[in-house]
């Protein structure tokens, strides 16, 4: 059986630490610099060989972050954050959307069962 809150929940807790930086992206970076090396572990994750082509994509977001970082551009800084922040915020939108709708078709399967539950006791 899948835990289809599982990633529903990951990237919750994601886009939470992306908006906290976010709010202090424009005053300075210290919030990024710090965060950046446990945010990059946890979204590594989701990079494989056989990727489609949003995840290639963030997967170069994050590589182009990483190395504006590294080389300490304010400028490029924020441009490839905004772009992860953006993939992100789109991903986590999907992964809510999907999550509701199967929520959506539990109700109308059990609708029907709890009737015949009703039916029967």
């Amino acid at each position: 059986m899948q835990d289809w809150d599982a990633p529903h929940d990951y990237w919750q807790e994601i886009d939470l630490e992306l908006r906290r930086i976010e709010s202090n992206l424009d005053q300075n970076l210290v919030e990024l610099e710090m965060s950046w090396p446990d945010l990059k572990a946890r979204s590594d994750r989701l990079f494989d060989a056989g990727a489609d082509q949003w995840t290639l994509a963030f997967q170069q977001d994050s590589q182009n972050l990483d190395m504006a970082l590294k080389a300490q551009n304010p400028i490029k800084i924020k441009r490839y954050f905004r772009l992860y922040r953006r993939r992100a915020r789109e991903r986590f939108y999907q992964v809510d959307v999907t999550l509701k709708r199967l929520c959506e078709e539990l109700r109308e399967v059990g609708e029907p069962l709890a009737s015949v539950l009703r039916i029967i006791e």
